[in-house]
C-alpha cells in the first residue's frame, strides 16, 4: 500500500513504531534503519523522506536541518520553508534554517534570528492556537497578518505547524509559495515528517550533550591541574565552576559561587569592569586584563590579574567564559618596595653636593643627579638616552668638556676596572671647579659593556686649601728655620763668653733650648710632610736610644711647667747607671722626634708631685714604654692616634701622637696606647728594630 493510500492513522502508527526503536538507547543503527525501511513504501512520502534523512545521523544538526528543509519543500510542493526552535518558558523563538533559495531572494535572511512569540505575525499563530495555520492567500485580506518587512520574499500561500513534544511546543515548521493551494495532506506530511526530524534532532542534542558533558569533564580535570584560580562563566554573567586552586584561593566551595555574578564576588568598581569586559569577548570584541582586587581566604586583600577568553562547543558556539587569577599580590608589593627604593636612592643622589650620573654600555645617559643636570647646564633638558656629544648641543659652554668626558669614558672601558682623576671644569663666571672623578665599568657575563657609573666629587677647595697650606709651610720650613738656627748659634756664641755670670749663662741656656725646640718642631714638621706625600727616605743606623733619651729628657728639667714632675728612666726594669745601654736600628732625630711628642703629653697628662716613666728593653726589638697616671678620655681612645684628635689641652693641636705614629712607622716599628681606669694609669708602648 502506498502513503497516499494509508490513512492518517496507519502512518501516525508506523512513524510511532519506527521513531520508539530509533529512540531505544540499545538499537543499533541497523536496526534503526530496518525499522525505517520497513514502514517505507516504493513511493516518495514522508516515511522515504525521513529514511533519506536518517542516513545523515552522523552529521552536525545544522546539516540536518539544511537537508530536511530540502525534504520539506518536496514533500510539500512548496517554495521555501524555515524551521524555527522555540522556547515556551522563555516565549522565544530562533531561527535555525532557512532553505537554501530563500537565501538568495530574501533580504532580510541575515537579520536577527532570535523572536519574541508577541512581536510575531500569522507565523506565530502557530504556537498560539497551537495548531496548524493554513492560508491559501496571502494577497487576501487576514486579521493575523502583519504585513512583510521590505526586502522579505514575497509569499503567495502559507503553511505553519507546531512541533510538539510531549505536551510543549519545541519548533514550527513553515513552507510558502506552493503552485497550487494547500491541503490537509500537507499538513498530515508535514506534521508526520516534522515529528520525525524532531526525534533525530533530540537524539542529536542528546549524544551532542552527553559528548559536551564528557569534553568539559576532561576541560575541568585539565583546569583543575593548574595552580591558579579559574572559572567559568555562562553566557548570561554566572558562574558556574571554579577550580581546586580557585576554593583554596577564596576559601569557598565550588557550589557556593554558582549563579554569582562579578558583584557577588568583587567590589563594585572592579565588578563594572568585569562585567563590561565580558560584554566585549561575548559579542566577539576584544578584552583587556584587569587588575582588580579581591579578598581570599582568612578576609586577606590580594591584587590580581583577571584575564578571560570565550569557550566554545565542539560546533564553535561560544558556551561562555573562562577565566584566569593571577596573584600578583607580593609581586605589586615587590614593585612599590623597587619603587620607593628608587625613590629614596633618586633623593639620596639628589642631595648631594657632587656629580652622579649613570650611563648604558653605549654611553647614553640613564639617570644623572640635580648637581650635574645644574652644573652643565642641562637643567629641564631632555637628556635621557643621549650621549655626552649629543648634550654637547645643549649647552654649548661645556661643548669641550663633554667631549672630554666621552674620550675619558672609553679609558674607563679600556682598564676594565675602576678609574680616577682630577679635571677641571670652567665655569661661565671664570672660576673653575675641580674634581676628584671615579668612573666605574660594569659589564654583563659575556663581557659586553652594561653601564658607566660615575662620580665627581668637588674637591676645589680642597686643592685650595693644599695650595695656601704648600706656601705656609714653605715659610714655615724655611725662613722660620733660618732664624731659629740664628738665635741658636747666638746663644752658644754669647755663652762662650768669659765675662758672664752664672745667671746669665743659665737665661742663654734656656734661650738655647727655646731654640733647639724650635728647630726640632720645624724639623718634625719637615719630616712628617716628608712621610705624608711618600718622599721620606728611611737610612737607618744602629745607636744607643739611651743616650738619645738622656739628652731628650735633660732640657725639661729646665722647664718651669714640667719640673715638679719626676721623671724616671729605666733600662729592663732597673734605674739606668751611667754604664746602661740599649741598642735600636733606626734614625736617632727622628726617634728622638716621635719619643718627644710622647713624653710631652705624658708630663702634660700628670699632676705636680708626679712621675713619668720611661722604660727600656731590648730582646727581639728595642721596646720603649711611656707611663704616667691619669687615663686618656672615652671619647678619643679609639682614635688617640687620628690627626687632629684632642681633647681637654687649650693649645692642643691633636698633631703630637698623630706625628709619633707616623715617624715611628716610618722606621718600620710600631706603636700603641693601652689606658685603664682601674690603675688610672696610660702606658704608650713604642717597638724599633734592634
Amino acid at each position: 500500500m502506498l502513503d497516499s493510500e494509508k490513512t492518517r492513522e496507519q502512518l501516525i502508527a508506523e512513524l510511532d513504531a519506527a521513531r520508539k526503536q530509533i529512540n531505544d538507547s540499545t538499537s543499533t543503527e541497523a536496526e534503526c534503519k530496518k525499522a525505517l525501511d520497513c514502514c517505507v513504501q516504493s513511493d516518495e512520502g514522508p516515511l522515504k523522506a525521513l529514511t533519506r534523512l536518517y542516513r545523515l545521523s552522523e552529521e552536525s544538526i545544522p546539516t540536518v536541518l539544511d537537508y530536511a528543509l530540502d525534504e520539506i519543500i518536496r514533500l510539500t510542493a512548496s517554495a521555501v520553508s524555515f524551521i524555527c526552535f522555540y522556547n515556551e518558558s522563555a516565549k522565544l523563538l530562533t531561527l535555525h534554517a532557512w532553505s537554501k533559495n530563500v537565501m538568495d531572494i530574501c533580504r532580510t535572511a541575515t537579520k536577527p534570528t532570535t523572536y519574541e512569540l508577541e512581536c510575531t505575525g500569522i507565523w506565530g499563530e502557530a504556537i498560539r492556537t497551537r495548531r496548524p495555520i493554513l492560508v491559501n492567500d496571502m494577497q487576501a485580506p487576514h486579521p493575523l497578518k502583519r504585513g512583510c518587512p521590505e526586502g522579505h520574499v514575497p509569499l503567495r500561500n502559507f503553511l505553519a505547524i507546531p512541533v510538539f513534544q510531549g505536551k510543549s511546543i519545541v519548533a514550527v515548521v513553515a513552507v510558502a509559495n506552493k503552485q497550487g493551494d494547500y491541503a490537509q495532506n500537507d499538513i498530515d506530511r508535514l506534521e508526520l515528517f516534522s515529528q520525525g526530524v524532531w526525534t533525530l534532532v533530540t537524539r542529536k542534542q542528546a549524544e551532542e550533550t552527553l559528548k559536551a558533558d564528557r569534553e568539559l569533564r576532561r576541560f575541568k580535570y585539565i583546569l583543575n591541574e593548574i595552580p591558579i584560580p579559574v572559572v567559568l562563566t555562562n553566557k548570561a554573567g554566572g558562574y558556574e565552576w571554579c577550580n581546586d586552586a580557585c576554593i583554596e584561593f577564596f576559601g569557598v566551595q565550588s557550589e557556593s559561587i554558582w549563579n554569582k555574578t562579578p558583584f557577588d564576588l568583587f567590589e563594585p568598581e572592579y565588578a563594572e569592569q568585569i562585567v563590561k569586559n565580558n560584554r566585549a569577548l561575548l559579542e566577539g570584541r576584544a578584552g583587556q586584563p584587569l587588575m582588580v582586587e579581591v579578598v581570599a581566604r582568612g578576609g586577606d586583600r590580594r591584587n590580581a590579574i583577571l584575564n578571560k577568553s570565550v569557550y566554545k562547543d565542539l560546533e564553535g558556539e561560544v558556551m561562555g567564559l573562562v577565566g584566569t587569577l593571577t596573584d600578583v599580590t607580593e609581586r605589586k608589593r615587590a614593585e612599590k618596595a623597587l619603587r620607593d627604593k628608587e625613590e629614596q636612592l633618586r633623593t639620596l643622589i639628589n642631595a648631594l653636593p657632587e656629580i652622579v650620573c649613570f650611563k648604558d654600555g653605549q654611553g647614553h645617559w640613564l639617570e644623572a643627579n640635580s648637581f650635574d643636570l645644574d652644573l652643565f647646564q642641562l637643567t629641564g633638558v631632555d637628556y635621557q638616552g643621549k650621549k655626552d656629544s649629543d648634550l654637547a648641543a645643549f649647552s654649548p659652554f661645556y661643548r669641550d668638556a663633554f667631549l672630554t668626558c666621552e674620550a675619558t669614558d672609553e679609558i674607563a672601558w679600556s682598564v676594565e676596572g675602576p678609574s680616577r682623576a682630577e679635571e677641571t671644569i670652567p665655569r661661565p663666571d671664570g672660576t673653575p671647579m675641580i674634581f676628584d672623578i671615579i668612573k666605574i665599568p660594569m659589564f654583563y657575563q659575556d663581557g659586553q659593556r652594561k653601564g658607566l657609573v660615575v662620580v665627581g666629587r668637588d674637591i676645589t677647595a680642597r686643592k685650595r686649601d693644599e695650595e695656601l697650606r704648600r706656601q705656609i709651610e714653605h715659610i714655615i720650613r724655611h725662613d722660620l728655620r733660618t732664624s731659629a738656627i740664628s738665635a741658636i748659634s747666638l746663644a752658644r756664641m754669647l755663652r762662650d763668653e768669659t765675662n758672664l755670670t752664672a745667671q746669665q749663662r743659665h737665661l742663654l741656656g734656656i734661650f738655647e733650648h727655646a731654640g733647639q725646640n724650635m728647630l726640632d718642631t720645624l724639623d718634625s714638621s719637615l719630616e712628617l710632610y716628608k712621610i705624608e706625600t711618600g718622599q721620606y727616605q728611611n737610612e737607618p743606623e744602629v745607636f744607643d736610644c739611651l743616650a738619645v733619651l738622656r739628652k731628650m729628657i735633660e732640657p725639661f728639667a729646665q722647664q718651669i711647667q714640667f719640673a715638679a714632675v719626676c721623671v724616671e728612666l729605666l733600662v729592663n726594669g732597673q734605674l739606668a747607671t751611667p754604664d746602661s745601654r740599649c741598642h735600636c736600628r733606626g734614625e736617632p732625630k727622628l726617634l728622638r722626634m716621635a719619643l718627644q711628642n710622647l713624653l710631652v703629653n705624658a708630663l702634660e697628662a700628670s699632676t705636680s708631685g708626679g712621675k713619668v716613666t720611661m722604660e727600656l728593653s731590648a730582646d727581639k726589638d728595642c721596646r720603649i714604654e711611656i707611663k704616667n697616671r691619669g687615663v686618656v678620655p672615652k671619647d678619643i681612645r679609639d682614635r688617640f692616634f687620628d690627626k687632629y684628635v684632642t681633647q681637654g689641652k687649650a693649645k692642643g693641636t691633636g698633631i703630637g701622637t698623630y706625628s709619633a705614629k707616623m715617624m715611628v712607622k716610618a722606621q718600620g716599628g710600631s706603636i700603641e696606647m693601652r689606658t685603664s681606669d682601674e690603675d688610672n694609669e696610660t702606658v704608650v708602648t713604642v717597638r724599633i728594630p734592634s
